[in-house]
């Protein structure tokens, strides 16, 4: 991952992947036991159910959790992504209206995923190393608002994965942050599933944890 001047705002998020459980992806909040979010993963066929992926807010859902934001996958090519958050309703306190945002990509090997957020204008995701899980996030004056970095050594180690999302910006909270999560989970995912990169079925199970740093 290519060196940047520190930033002056930092929040890093700890995501942890193995084999061993269904795939679902957990946030954890700074102590490593409160969940912030849930971001579950269907199977990794093109028939699969749709979205392929759900993120909710807090703990493992239950049949009744309500879904905050969601993400499905091209029928013959993951370069097109389609993301939907949901918000309350200005109308309605409980009714809810739905932003679809659409993460699409020209060039298959570089790993660029552009897309425009209604809360911080234009975005890109895209590679920022040697690596296909070394990404950065960038706003349209190419200032990197997240990055993602894979951990090698920890993998050889323990075997099991784990990359750090590195919040850089104080303006990436709230819905903003919501839709950073989802889309470094599907970067992350939509690799996979390119590169067949889990074992057997393709479970796996996402730690992460967050500490926050201001300067």
């Amino acid at each position: 991952m290519a060196d940047l001047p520190a930033p002056e705002y930092s929040r890093i998020l700890h995501i942890h992947n193995s084999t061993r459980t269904p795939r679902r992806y957990l946030i954890l909040d700074s102590d490593n036991q409160t969940p912030l979010y849930t971001l579950t993963t269907n199977s990794t066929s093109l028939f699969a159910r749709k979205p392929h992926m759900q993120l909710y807010r807090g703990p493992p859902p239950t049949p009744t959790t309500p879904c905050i934001a969601s993400a499905t996958f091209g029928f013959f090519t993951n370069t097109n992504i389609s993301l939907s958050l949901s918000s309350p309703s200005p109308n309605s306190p409980t009714a809810t209206t739905t932003t679809t945002i659409k993460m699409s990509s020209n060039n298959k090997t570089a790993g660029t995923h552009s897309f425009h957020s209604p809360d911080l204008g234009p975005l890109k995701w895209k590679r920022d190393g040697g690596t296909h899980s070394d990404l950065a996030l960038v706003d349209d004056s190419g200032e990197p608002l997240a990055r993602v970095q894979e951990l090698v050594d920890k993998m050889a180690v323990e075997g099991e994965r784990e990359w750090l999302l590195e919040i850089r910006s104080r303006g990436v909270e709230g819905r903003a942050l919501e839709l950073v999560v989802l889309g470094a989970g599907v970067m992350v995912e939509n690799y996979a599933r390119r590169s067949n990169d889990f074992v057997g079925d393709g479970n796996g199970l996402f730690w992460a944890k967050t500490v926050e740093s201001s300067g």
